[in-house]
């Protein structure tokens, strides 16, 4: 239920719900032992040296026959059930029956947001889901009859692709998202060994790499050799390449590492891509297996990440979309990892060129602005692109920002209809600052209430924890500053019914 008559400014909340519908990570272990490396050569693997670890996987057998794609989710999208068989039942549905499940409107928008993110590219689902198959914890036979490796799945086979975006998501996930962070902070060497370790250890690994400009991708290491020179190299099953081996260098001196078939789609030309610390990361299957918090709850944080708050920009894979984060004098621009300082963290999409990120703002900053950027498009010809703006808030709900970008906003750098202030000091609070002309959509979602807006003509919403409890209180104000409406939630449905409030502002 939506009341859209394109007022000036439209809103719908809702009382109760509309009807619908252990891991590992880290960078201990920093050295390579001695003798890991040690007499045995590296034989069909095409690499020179000692062979450190190999797990056996090779990519015409044990990968995909077909080719890391991207575009708008179909068949493969994350759905309801993607949710419930992450985070369980309870955690999702509102409302709940055997055949029918109402998803908490949070929810939706973490559906929605992960659809949108999707579109750049599948590169994580697939390197995840090809190591649970070669390692038994999947079966290929499990996602289409009669299959008996992993290379004779099909991309149309529902199950087959609906896994993959079940596995693809997971990057979203808390463990993974500490996981990510913790590597963050290791050198390339110290990635080489905890590599070898979980290999041997068939911990079903997976291997994140990230390029200058923002692009992510995502690879299945197969094996580690070291040459004479002492340079380690990780050969690789990319899903961009299917049944090709590739492999890519790590310097243990400079600290740098180098793949000289970086592509984050496939189709795109290769080229090399290079990075240091920072630039690589792991994750274990315990990481994405298991309990899971869940992302739209206040309680969802590790200790080291409460009362932050999360947020991420996409155009589906059409552009180079970024966040550019203002706090007082200092400039960080999510596509150049060097620019991230105050504790800001930045975490690319593994998916593909126009990937966009997820950047999370630490407790106890005030006045951080950011400003989501459109960036050059992958097809100059593209007319139009849809922007996609979520916020993961640490005490009132989740947002998620749409906007169809055209004309000359689609000018690199020219995209300006909206920008959000936030400050996670003392209580939460963000304000949605649109442009004068300036037309974009926002949902907001706090436990069983949602909102959704039409903001256009400077009009401004805040959202705010007054109280730093995780209650619920919002501000729609004109471009002079006229309070327009005000409503304030708790979570708690007092008559415990349906209901819809719609209101019309001029």
């Amino acid at each position: 239920m939506n009341v859209r008559n394109r007022p000036r400014w439209a809103v719908l909340v809702v009382g109760a719900l509309l009807a619908a519908c252990g891991g590992g990570g880290g960078n201990e272990g920093a050295e390579v032992a001695a003798d890991a490396c040690a007499g045995v050569p590296a034989g069909e693997l095409g690499a020179t040296g000692a062979l450190c670890t190999d797990s056996g996987l090779r990519p015409e057998t044990g990968g995909f026959s077909f080719a890391n794609w991207g575009g708008l989710a179909a068949d493969d999208s994350v759905t309801t059930t993607t949710a419930i068989a992450i985070f369980g039942r309870d955690a999702v549905c509102a409302e709940s029956t055997d055949t029918k499940c109402t998803p908490f409107p949070a929810v939706q928008h973490w559906i929605d947001g992960a659809n949108a993110d999707m579109n750049n590219g599948r590169c994580e689902g697939m390197a995840v889901l090809s190591q649970r198959l070669f390692e038994g914890r999947n079966t290929p036979d499990q996602l289409q009859e009669s299959a008996t490796k992993t290379f004779d799945l099909q991309k149309p086979t529902v199950p087959v692709v609906g896994s993959i975006a079940r596995w693809w998501v997971t990057q979203r996930l808390e463990k993974v998202i500490q996981s990510s962070n913790r590597w963050a902070q290791a050198m390339p060497s110290e990635a080489v060994a905890k590599l070898i370790e979980a290999i041997d250890e068939k911990a079903g690994v997976t291997l994140g790499i990230y390029n200058d400009g923002g692009g992510g991708h995502a690879v299945t290491p197969i094996a580690v050799t070291k040459g004479d020179d002492g340079m380690y190299a990780i050969t690789l099953y990319d899903n961009n390449f299917p049944d090709k081996v590739t492999s890519m260098s790590v310097d243990p001196v400079a600290e740098r590492w180098t793949y000289d078939i970086g592509a984050m789609n496939a189709g795109e030309g290769a080229g090399t891509w290079t990075g240091g610390k920072g630039s690589m990361d792991l994750t274990v299957m315990a990481d994405r297996e298991g309990d899971q918090k869940v992302p739209w709850s206040s309680d969802d944080r590790a200790p080291e990440s409460k009362g932050s708050a999360r947020i991420s920009v996409s155009t589906g894979g059409a552009s180079y979309a970024g966040l550019i984060i203002k706090i007082g004098d200092k400039t960080i621009d999510s596509r150049n990892v060097s620019s991230v300082s105050d504790g800001v963290k930045v975490y690319p999409n593994r998916g593909g060129v126009g990937t966009g990120a997820m950047v999370e703002i630490p407790a106890g900053l005030a006045n951080v602005k950011v400003t989501p950027v459109v960036g050059e498009l992958l097809d100059p010809t593209d007319n139009a692109v849809n922007l996609t703006l979520g916020v993961d808030a640490p005490g009132p709900g989740s947002h998620l920002i749409t906007d169809e970008v055209s004309g000359a906003d689609l000018e690199t750098g020219a995209y300006d209809d909206f920008s959000i202030d936030v400050s996670t000091d003392d209580g939460y609070e963000s304000t949605i600052d649109v442009a004068e002309d300036g037309d974009i959509e926002v949902g907001v979602a706090y436990e069983e209430e949602s909102l959704n807006a039409t903001l256009e003509d400077g009009q401004d919403l805040a959202v705010t924890d007054p109280e730093g409890e995780g209650d619920f209180a919002l501000e729609v104000t004109s471009q002079d500053g006229e309070s327009l409406h005000e409503a304030a939630y708790d979570g708690v449905d007092d008559d415990g019914d349906l209901g819809a409030t719609s209101l019309d502002i001029d």
